[in-house]
């Protein structure tokens, strides 16, 4: 029975406070064992999926909890803060990612 996967998941948000939207790329796996790279894409506004609860098990903590997506999209952006401060010597300042000097 053939069957599908999200290939990649792509966050996008093309300005600063505009809306963010969800978009995964679907992949194909068939019987035979092929593939067919983006055989379709799904895409949600975040504001339309943002009080859906999610609950799944934690692999690192190894427990149950749930989040909303609103709440995984928060973790996803505290992250990536963190990751684009480290990354180029940047300070974290009212929602705004400073270059360091």
């Amino acid at each position: 029975m053939p069957r599908i996967r999200a290939q990649q998941i792509t966050i996008d948000i093309p300005r600063t406070n505009s809306e963010p939207w969800i978009n995964i790329v679907v992949q194909l796996v068939e019987d035979d064992g092929g593939i067919v790279d983006r055989y379709d894409f799904s895409h949600r506004a975040l504001g339309k999926v943002a009080t859906e609860i999610v609950t799944f098990t934690d692999p690192v903590l190894q427990k149950q909890t749930s989040v909303s997506v609103y709440g995984l999209a928060e973790a996803i952006k505290e992250a990536v803060v963190h990751w684009l401060v480290a990354d180029h010597n940047g300070t974290y300042l009212d929602g705004n990612i400073n270059l360091g000097a």
